[in-house]
Formats: C-alpha cells, structure tokens, sequence
C-alpha cells in the first residue's frame, strides 16, 4: 500500500477496526542474517484464514504493509512472519525494531491468493520476499498428502536461505535485464521435463513485479490455462511498496 496522509491512516484504522486484532510480540530469531521471524499472539477472531492470503500492519504515521504469514493459527491466536530486512523502506525498518513485548495492530486476512486444494500438484516462484509463502506452502501441501516445487529467484548472498530454512525449493540467480532470465530457462526447463505438468499444476508467483511479468508470458506461452495461474506482486522496481 502506498504512502498516505497520517489523518487518512488514522482514518483508515477506526473505519477497518473490525478487522483488527490487538496482538502481542512473543518471539523472534534470526534464521539468517537480513531474517527475522516474529511470532504475534493474540485474540485473531472468526475470520478465515486460506492459506497464501494477507495480513497487513501499519508500520508508520502514513504507511502500512502487506505480508504473507508463515504460519497462522487463529484458534490458537497465533500468526508468525519471516521479515527479509532488505533496509529500503518503513516496513523493514519496523520489523527490525520489534522487541519481545510489543504490542501492535494487525489486520486482515485477505487477499485473493490462496493455495488450491482441489489440484494436487503446486508450484511457487517467488524471491527473498516470499521465504513465509513457501514454507506456509510447503506445510499445507504435506497436510494434504500433495506435491509442491517452488524456484526462488535469490540474490547471490542470500542462496543458502531455502537450505538453512529447511525449505526445498530450486534456486536460480536474480537477474535485472531481462528480468528473471535464470528463472525462465528452468521453468520451461521444469515444464518439458514432464508435460502433463502443463495440466495440472496451479502456479503461484509472487515477488517482483518485473519478474512476475516474465514468468506469467512463459507460463501462457506454454499452453498453461491462465485461470491456474495466481499472482500477487510484493515488491517493484523504483516503488518503496506494494
């Protein structure tokens, strides 16, 4: 969500306030550098929860951010993020500065991203940006007895994140012209290696917008029915936040 006026925030929080829930900052570690998980505790309420959707913080005076839970329980009241502190904007610089015994607002969920449990075969592409999707993914899909890839686009430093996470994904080099050039070589790579992926696979891509982009042309290219194919951009080159 973009940058606001303070007075439209305020606004925005009395006019949602039926959304929210007053949680509790309980844990958080570092699983690597530039990586902090954080666990919320609190009354989450009666809303559904489908996993792949949202919750949102307000993380400044005017703004508030998007994010994937890596865990969500709201029986329990419990909701755990991984934060990729990339240092760039107000939503890392919140997430770094949350201590053990803070209270905060969250919202949600929501969203239109959500796993598909009627197909048996998934696939996730995403980035740094999307380390909770996959292991949120990666858990749902074992509970369901069925099968899920996911292909990270990573920076060079970052590579060694899915192993250190426990998560198994392919990983390929982040490129910036063209976008995703790696990721596109092993997707068609994925696809012609067994082709009945084609048709029964559901595909979700999430990240950079640039790369999304990159990825959907494939995929239609392919012959991959677009209504398999769920994106949501978190990030975009030369914009602050999604």
């Amino acid at each position: 969500m973009p940058t606001v006026p303070k007075w439209m925030a305020n606004g925005m929080e009395k006019i949602f306030s039926g959304l929210m829930s007053d949680v509790l900052v309980t844990q958080t570690d570092y699983p690597a550098p530039r990586l902090k998980r954080i666990r919320f505790v609190g009354d989450l309420g009666d809303r559904p929860f489908h996993p792949g959707q949202v919750i949102e913080f307000r993380v400044g005076d005017r703004d508030f951010r998007h994010y994937t839970p890596a865990h969500y329980d709201a029986t329990a009241g419990i909701c755990e993020v991984l934060f990729y502190l990339h240092g760039r904007g107000p939503g890392s610089a919140w997430a770094e500065a949350l201590r053990v015994g803070d209270r905060v607002k969250l919202m949600g969920p929501g969203g239109k991203m959500k796993y598909r449990d009627e197909l048996a075969q998934h696939f996730v592409f995403g980035d740094e940006t999307t380390l909770g999707l996959l292991q949120l993914f990666q858990s749902h899909a074992q509970q369901c007895g069925q099968h899920l890839e996911g292909l990270l686009e990573l920076n060079a430093r970052y590579q060694a994140w899915p192993v250190e996470l426990g998560l198994g994904a392919m990983v390929v080099g982040k490129s910036t012209v063209p976008a995703a050039r790696e990721a596109v070589d092993q997707i068609q790579k994925w696809l012609n290696a067994e082709p009945h992926r084609k048709s029964e696979t559901a595909f979700y891509l999430c990240g950079r917008a640039q790369s999304i982009q990159q990825i959907q042309r494939v995929l239609r290219f392919c012959g991959i029915d677009r209504r398999r194919i769920t994106s949501h951009p978190y990030w975009a080159d030369g914009k602050k936040g999604l």
